[in-house]
Parts: C-alpha cells; structure tokens; sequence
C-alpha cells in the first residue's frame, strides 16, 4: 500500500512535469532560427536558416 507521503510526493512530482514540460518546448524561432520541412526524395528534409547576422 502506498503511504500518504509517498503520495504527495508523487503527486508534487506529476505538477512539477505538467507545469515545466509546455515551458521546455522550445522552437527554432526562440534561438534566432526559421524552420523549414521540405519533401525529398520521399524523405521529411529539415532546413534551419539563422536570422540573425
């Protein structure tokens, strides 16, 4: 059986994960990168372009 601090521990942990993980998610555009997805060859192609110079 599980114990009640146990518990709250597990349950602190799972809003720690829920309230970080959206903050974490980064995208290219946050360092200063446009990104670009192109089909080749029936191959998903990635393109980062810097916007800065």
């Amino acid at each position: 059986m599980v114990s009640t601090l146990q518990m709250k521990n597990l349950i602190s942990l799972i809003i720690l994960l829920l309230t970080t993980l959206p903050l974490s998610a980064k995208k290219a555009e946050d360092f200063g990168f446009r990104h670009f997805q192109i089909m080749f060859e029936h191959n998903t192609v990635d393109i980062l372009i810097s916007l800065k110079a």
